[in-house]
């Protein structure tokens, strides 16, 4: 493969959406090796990012989680909220512990639709978020994701990725786990809960929602736009957001990188 920069933007801005952190590493591998590579790279958080201000003179980067074979409704909300351009790069990563379907396809035609020019698709394994097994075996799942992301924005400065899609299938898949009675469903059980004993009051769950969708009362009460994430459960300091009791508690990051990204 040639090494020669194809990318044809000067500058990269990847909006990034992360649960409970393995996407935010993935991101931030990626923007070191653009920078490595002499092409200047910010990581922003997609929550906090109005899609109307993105600079259609930078290539686009969408990292994001996968959730029940799709992502998650704020993601979505996100892309199809962004401007019309002309020829804008765009490419996207996410990462996922099982199986993604219906990502591909619809997502690469909402770009398209927009001015978008498509460049690279890629999925990366990543620890599963709340499967309990040995540390060792975590560590070497998140360096193998971090080489393949790595490796990734290699490709992609070198004009060797594509954005590999199946229409059929992945329309299937978008259509059946994208819609709104699934997700409301998924809202409902397993259902998070605050234990009041353990609350000790401290905001933190309100600000690191993603969809604003926690508000403290007299302790935190969650409204109906949760996306599932899992960022309250897992960086709880006195773990009093329950979910379920067979899961691990699982952070790839600190809370504060939440808060200064």
């Amino acid at each position: 493969m040639s090494w020669a920069i194809k990318l044809k933007a000067g500058a990269v801005d990847i909006y990034c959406l992360s649960g409970t952190g393995n996407t935010l590493l993935v991101a931030r591998a990626m923007r070191d090796a653009f920078v490595q590579k002499g092409i200047l790279a910010h990581v922003h958080p997609m929550e906090r990012t109005d899609p109307c201000s993105i600079n259609p003179k930078n290539a686009l980067g969408l990292a994001f989680p996968v959730a029940i074979l799709t992502t998650y409704p704020l993601v979505w909300g996100f892309i199809r909220s962004l401007p019309e351009v002309k020829g804008t790069e765009a490419f996207m990563v996410d990462t996922l512990g099982g199986l993604s379907m219906g990502i591909m396809a619809p997502m690469k035609r909402i770009l398209e639709s927009k001015g978008y020019a498509p460049i690279g698709a890629r999925e990366i394994a990543m620890p599963v978020n709340f499967w309990n097994y040995e540390q060792e075996k975590k560590c070497v799942t998140i360096e193998r994701g971090l080489e393949r992301a790595r490796e990734y924005t290699v490709d992609l400065i070198a004009g060797g990725t594509k954005w590999r899609s199946f229409p059929v299938l992945s329309d299937m898949a978008h259509l059946a786990f994208s819609n709104r009675f699934l997700w409301w469903l998924a809202r409902q059980w397993p259902k998070m809960r605050v234990s009041l004993e353990r609350c000790a009051r401290c905001g933190l769950c309100v600000k690191l929602c993603p969809a604003g969708n926690i508000v403290m009362k007299d302790y935190p009460e969650r409204q109906g736009g949760c996306q599932v994430c899992l960022r309250c459960y897992a960086y709880c300091p006195r773990e009093a957001v329950l979910f379920m009791e067979s899961f691990k508690r699982y952070r790839a990051v600190s809370a504060e990188d939440f808060l200064i990204a």
